[in-house]
C-alpha cells in the first residue's frame, strides 16, 4: 500500500516585527493581547494539517479556545476581525468558511517543493498565487527528506554562503503535540505554547508599559 501523501508542512516563517503589522495591531487593538495568541494558534494549525487553508466551525473554534484557555466567544471575534482587516481573505471566508490568505498560499507552496504535489485546490487558489508546481528535485537541494519540506538546519548545511533575511524566524508546528488538530486526539495543555506567546509578546508590552 502506497504512503500516503503528507498535506501540510513542519515550519513556517514568522516576521519578527508580526506586531508592528498594520493588520495585527487592528485585531490586538479590537480582541486584545490574548488575540496573539489565538492568530499563532490558528497559523500552526492551518500549516500542520492541511497547508495552506483550515475550515472553520464550531469544533475547530472549540479546540483552539481549548488550547489557550480562552472563550469560544473570544476565538471567534478574532477570527471576524481578523478577515475584517485582510489577515484572512474575507471572500474565501465568507464564501467557503475556511481561513486562508495569499502569504499562507505562498508560504505553503514555497515550503512544500519537494513534494510531489503542492498543487492547491482551485476554488481555494486566491488569483494573485500560482498554481504551478515548482518541480524542485532533490539533487543540489539543501532538503533532503519530502516530509520535512522546510527544514533550515538541512538547508543551512548545503547553502551556508547564503544569507537567511533577518526578518524572518522559524517556527516547529507540526512536531509539537500540544496543538490541536481536527482529528480528536488526546492534547496536552501546552506549556511550551505559552511562553512562546509570552516572549513574543514581552517587548511589545515594555513598549507599552
Amino acid at each position: 500500500m502506497a504512503r500516503p501523501i503528507k498535506k501540510g508542512i513542519d515550519y513556517f516563517n514568522l516576521d519578527v516585527d508580526f506586531l508592528r503589522d498594520i493588520k495585527v495591531r487592528k485585531i490586538m487593538r479590537a480582541c486584545g493581547n490574548q488575540s496573539i495568541a489565538v492568530l499563532i494558534c490558528l497559523l500552526c494549525n492551518i500549516y500542520q494539517d492541511e497547508g495552506y487553508y483550515m475550515t472553520w466551525d464550531a469544533d475547530m473554534r472549540f479546540l483552539v479556545a481549548d488550547d489557550i484557555g480562552a472563550k469560544e466567544s473570544a476565538v471567534q471575534d478574532v477570527v471576524l476581525k481578523a478577515s475584517e482587516v485582510g489577515f484572512f481573505d474575507a471572500e474565501m471566508f465568507k464564501q467557503e468558511k475556511i481561513l486562508t490568505s495569499k502569504r499562507i498560499q505562498e508560504n505553503y507552496k514555497l515550503a512544500s517543493r519537494q513534494k510531489k504535489d503542492s498543487s492547491i485546490l482551485n476554488q481555494y487558489r486566491l488569483p494573485q498565487v500560482s498554481n504551478a508546481d515548482n518541480g524542485v528535485s532533490n539533487a543540489g537541494n539543501g532538503v533532503n527528506s519530502a516530509d520535512n519540506p522546510h527544514s533550515i538546519s538541512e538547508q543551512s548545511k548545503s547553502n551556508n554562503n547564503k544569507k537567511i533575511k533577518p526578518n524572518r524566524v522559524i517556527l516547529v508546528t507540526a512536531s509539537s503535540k500540544s496543538l490541536p488538530n481536527r482529528f480528536g486526539q488526546s492534547i496536552q495543555k501546552s506549556v511550551t505554547f505559552k511562553r512562546l506567546i509570552t516572549r513574543i509578546m514581552q517587548p511589545r508590552l515594555r513598549e507599552l508599559a
